[in-house]
């Protein structure tokens, strides 16, 4: 239901922000025919251009300035540049490209140059996205899960007696949304595994 609403929030969007750029674009004369406004068209290409430039520099400031591994607080590592160094067009991405510049700015206090910081060599089965850092529960439950390879809500709930089981499930919403777990079965026999 929620990915059903949101696709409806885009396309009345996409159909509201279509509305605004034709009636920008396109004119009606005094005989009441309609006509292409070249000067709007002329504007918005200049503007389109010149965003595509602040993207393509504000790709390149991150790919040499973090083109090495970030560590979180928690010791969770994963490689910053891996969506931008994993395309060679010069498409502008703009959703991927927005949540890498947003996550930057929220770990910049965790970005060190100290060389015993950086991770080097492979790089972790169980890797986080950048800027994202599990809570106490989530990482005592996934050091757990790690352990002993299946868990199920029984085994979590005593491993934290203190949190109910409806926070519990949706910490582990959380680490399935992180790709880090997947729950095997959809009822209260359902488990979780590694992903």
């Amino acid at each position: 239901m929620k990915s059903f609403l949101s696709k409806l929030a885009f396309v009345l969007f996409m159909y509201f922000l279509a509305g605004k750029i034709f009636s920008y674009l396109i004119v009606k004369d005094a005989d009441g025919n309609y006509d292409i406004n070249t000067s709007a068209v002329e504007n918005l290409r200049a503007k389109v251009s010149a965003f595509k430039s602040k993207i393509d520099k504000l790709k390149s400031v991150f790919k040499s300035e973090f083109a090495t591994f970030i560590k979180n607080s928690n010791g969770v590592s994963s490689e910053y540049l891996q969506n931008l160094n994993s395309s060679n067009d010069s498409s502008v991405e703009l959703r991927n490209d927005s949540k890498i510049v947003n996550n930057a700015a929220r770990q910049a206090d965790n970005v060190t140059s100290d060389q015993s910081s950086i991770v080097k060599g492979k790089k972790s089965k169980y890797e986080v996205k950048v800027g994202f850092e599990l809570s106490d529960r989530q990482s005592k439950i996934f050091s757990k899960l790690k352990e002993t390879r299946k868990i199920n809500m029984k085994q979590i709930s005593m491993i934290l007696p203190e949190v109910s089981e409806r926070t519990l499930r949706r910490d582990m919403k959380v680490l399935e949304s992180l790709g880090l777990v997947k729950q095997v079965g959809r009822t209260k026999n359902s488990f979780y595994v590694i992903a």
